[in-house]
């Protein structure tokens, strides 16, 4: 594990950097990749035997990105354009009858939909099905580590039963006064949504209506991030119970996958909803914490719950 010097305000971008860069799930995948990008040299000079990671490195990395404005940033929104960016340097176009991701499954409707909602999404996973009809799709690292996909079940009072998909790279998840622990978060999140005037394709009527989701297919790693603010810019400082082991069974839409993950990273911020100071907590392989701290890495005596905890990354076990 290495620091990451401060350029100034850049301490949102590094200790998304870090916890991605020692990630278990997407070093096996990317140690592979054979194509090039900026994030790829940065990758290779972090985990080199280099003592630091040159600035002007990560200078030219984070001016690729075009995701820094010269001030302090969110993680959330880092991490979402990060996946973007690697995503479209190494992807690669595949043929969809020869992915059998969903081979566990037999090849029902419902199954050939959600197949085809994973797969067909161009080149970045937040366009919604601008390949449809076609025969390809992109596989990449992040595809391959960090996606997993949503599944929204609604139901009229006709009886009728709409099944739609939807992708995600991280998982937002509301704080409540009821939620105290990351698991009430999930039951919230997965909890019956009351629809009024949905327009059902059955009936062909408004009608009322219940929506749920559950997780179709979860990643190798899942993150969740906590929605700490609100529309006017106040902070929920409230600390979040977290498991060191997450089981994801009971939120699942059909339990066909392995289910337990580990608790590795958690990225902070502290301070003002517009400003304040983010690192980085981080478990290796020996189960000891670190605290990446911009150039700083120390060690972590015992992990605690913490009220600057924003975003979680938990490794399938």
């Amino acid at each position: 594990m290495k620091g990451l010097i401060n350029l100034g305000s850049t301490c949102f971008i590094s200790s998304i950097l870090q916890i991605i860069f020692n990630l278990k799930h997407f070093k096996e995948k990317f140690d592979t990749e054979e194509s090039n990008s900026e994030f790829k040299t940065l990758y290779h000079h972090y985990n080199s035997d280099e003592l630091t990671v040159s600035p002007d490195i990560l200078k030219r990395f984070i001016i690729s990105t075009n995701l820094f404005q010269g001030y302090q940033g969110d993680q959330h929104e880092f991490f979402s354009g990060l996946m973007n960016i690697i995503h479209e340097a190494h992807h690669r176009k595949c043929d969809l009858k020869k992915l059998k991701i969903f081979s566990y499954y037999e090849p029902d409707d419902m199954v050939q939909k959600a197949y085809t909602a994973f797969h067909l999404n161009g080149l970045t996973i937040d366009s919604d099905m601008n390949l449809k009809g076609k025969s390809y799709g992109y596989v990449s690292p992040i595809i391959d580590v960090f996606t997993g996909q949503l599944a929204a079940g609604t139901i009229c009072v006709c009886g009728s039963i709409t099944n739609n998909f939807e992708i995600f790279r991280t998982v937002e998840l509301s704080l409540t006064k009821q939620t105290t622990t990351l698991t009430e978060c999930l039951d919230e999140f997965t909890n019956l949504e009351h629809i009024e005037n949905y327009s059902c394709d059955a009936c062909g009527k408004y009608q009322n209506a219940a929506r749920r989701f559950t997780f179709w297919h979860l990643p190798p790693v899942i993150s969740f991030t906590l929605k700490r603010s609100n529309h006017l810019a106040q902070k929920n400082n409230s600390v979040l119970q977290t498991p060191e082991i997450l089981d994801m069974t009971p939120y699942l839409t059909r339990n066909t996958m392995e289910t337990k993950y580990e608790l590795v990273a958690i990225a902070h911020h502290t301070g003002h909803v517009n400003f304040g100071h983010c690192f980085s907590t981080i478990k290796k392989m020996d189960g000891s914490w670190r605290v990446l701290n911009d150039q700083q890495v120390t060690i972590l005596p015992n992990r605690v719950d913490s009220p600057t905890d924003y975003m979680y990354f938990y490794s399938r076990l």
